[in-house]
């Protein structure tokens, strides 16, 4: 019982401070929930999300310290004539230690086009959802899309989706701006969610100082036809709004980062209050 108050003393002051530390960078609005831009180089992503639980809702049950979701991500350049085009895939597993099991997600699979100027630069991305998801894993389900919820499609159940989504941004000396957009569709009525399209947004802001680059985000998705907050999806809201907050390490052939995560709507906090992530990245 002490071991677990102080545990949870730990990881309340690390998402303080952390949450203190990058404040002041809440004015501007990529990496932590929107997408990331195509490089030159194979990039290898391991994402882990751990959810901070309502312990009211679950009464006073908590996940161990390694529960949580585990996204491994792939961007790789193709050969080209002008080198502007990447593959990108990405496959997630939610780990629930209180009800002892493990969920599958959807396997998401895209192409991005890179257009480059001066110092605006856009990416295009077209990807699809495919039905690789557990479904009967109802507990881990209502924990993973709040822990995750701008990315909620992979933990839809097994279930496709379809998502374009337009990238812009440019580079002012050591700051960086800007946002994203486009639209998506869950087709089919299969898995924990009804047919429904939906509109994704984000916007962010980042400031590199030496070897590190501080980012803030604000992503979301506005429902445009389809059942949200019903009996059909009910862990949907139709306007849903996250923030993010971290730093990564720039320098070398693998760049860990660290950031804090919380939905800014209330109804989608019933069961995961706030969420800290950690992200290793291997540039080959």
């Amino acid at each position: 019982m002490i071991k677990m108050q102080r545990k949870k003393s730990i990881m309340k002051g690390i998402i303080s401070g952390m949450f203190l530390l990058f404040l002041p960078l809440l004015v501007s609005a990529q990496w932590f929930m929107l997408q990331e831009w195509p490089g030159d180089r194979m990039r290898i992503t391991l994402k882990f999300l751990h959810p901070n639980l309502d312990q009211n809702y679950y009464y006073q049950k908590s996940l161990s310290l390694f529960s949580g979701i585990y996204d491994l991500s792939i961007n790789m350049p193709v050969k080209s004539s002008n080198g502007r085009v990447n593959l990108e895939a990405s496959f997630p597993i939610a780990v629930n230690s209180i009800n002892n099991e493990t969920m599958r997600g959807n396997l998401y699979l895209g192409v991005q086009w890179k257009h480059s100027r001066k110092r605006n630069n856009s990416i295009l991305s077209i990807g699809v959802y495919f039905p690789t998801g557990t479904d009967d894993r109802w507990p881990t389900h209502f924990i993973a899309l709040p822990t995750d919820p701008i990315n909620f499609p992979k933990y839809a159940g097994k279930m496709s989706a379809f998502t374009v989504n337009y990238l812009t941004y440019a580079s002012l000396g050591k700051f960086e701006l800007g946002y994203e957009m486009g639209p998506a569709m869950i087709m089919g009525d299969e898995g924990y969610m009804e047919p429904m399209a939906y509109l994704r947004y984000g916007f962010y802001g980042s400031f590199r100082a030496g070897d590190f680059t501080f980012r803030t985000e604000l992503a979301g998705f506005l429902v445009l036809a389809g059942a949200a907050g019903d009996e059909d999806n009910p862990n949907i809201e139709p306007f849903t709004n996250s923030i993010a907050v971290g730093v990564r390490y720039g320098r070398g052939s693998i760049r860990p980062s660290i950031f804090y995560m919380r939905c800014l709507t209330e109804e989608m906090r019933h069961d995961v209050k706030d969420v800290l992530g950690f992200q290793l990245q291997f540039l080959l």
